[in-house]
């Protein structure tokens, strides 16, 4: 039996930040399957997998930049509502922005900086990774 390979999405409009995300997400050294979206609208349309996303996985983990173009993070989780229920989200930010109502439903991560940072990123990823790279038990009818 193949070991459970958990679908990652990144949306970020920053080529570079998405590079440091991947670095981060590949220090973690779990096997993931990662794909990346340029805009809020780009990731609506993987979540819906649509046009170019028709055959894309569905993501468990999603990596979101609160400062997207036309529609920012918070924005796209508003839009995205039911698309994102079993989906565990990250909303990374450059800096502290005001708290939204609905935040803490989502992790709020700063985007790494320096060394250090960058390594508290990468054991923080490996913690909620490892609780959704293992599938959950199986139950028999009634819910065991």
């Amino acid at each position: 039996m193949s070991a459970h390979r958990p679908a990652v999405l990144i949306i970020d409009d920053n080529r570079a930040d998405v590079r440091l995300i991947e670095e981060v997400l590949s220090e973690t050294g779990l096997d993931l399957d990662t794909a990346s979206a340029s805009s809020g609208e780009e990731g609506l349309a993987y979540l819906r997998r649509e046009g170019k996303f028709s055959g894309a996985p569905r993501p468990e983990l999603m990596v979101v930049d609160l400062s997207l173009p036309r529609m920012n993070g918070w924005d796209f989780i508003k839009n995205a509502g039911d698309l994102l229920e079993e989906v565990r989200v990250v909303v990374l930010s450059g800096s502290q922005e005001p708290d939204e109502p609905h935040e803490g439903r989502y992790i709020r991560m700063m985007k790494p900086n320096n060394s250090v940072e960058f390594e508290e990123a990468v054991g923080a990823f490996r913690t909620i990774l490892s609780q959704i790279s293992r599938p959950p038990p199986s139950t028999g009818p009634g819910g065991q």
